[in-house]
């Protein structure tokens, strides 16, 4: 991998644990979207959008603090989804 496929991967992996997934996930998504770049593919997921909302809330039964998950613009949110959204829009890192 390039210095900035390197960079690109370590900013994914560490947006996609402040939205709620586990390193693994993570990293196997941050490697995912990598090969799709290298591909020239032109889908997304969810968790990559500017547009994605994450936040804690307590569930209504037990009260335990869950984690839910929320698209800014469009009402479908699919983590797990490469998807082609007309709403999407780069996360990019903080300067």
């Amino acid at each position: 991998m390039t210095a900035a496929e390197i960079r690109r991967s370590n900013f994914r992996v560490a947006l996609f644990q402040a939205r709620g997934w586990d390193e693994p996930r993570a990293q196997h998504w941050a490697e995912r979207l990598r090969r799709r770049d290298a591909d020239l593919d032109k889908r997304h997921i969810c968790m990559e959008c500017r547009h994605f909302r994450t936040w804690m809330s307590l569930d209504r039964e037990t009260k335990a603090p869950v984690r839910d998950w929320q698209c800014h613009k469009n009402e479908a949110l699919l983590t797990d989804v490469l998807q082609r959204c007309p709403q999407f829009s780069w996360e990019t890192p903080k300067q």
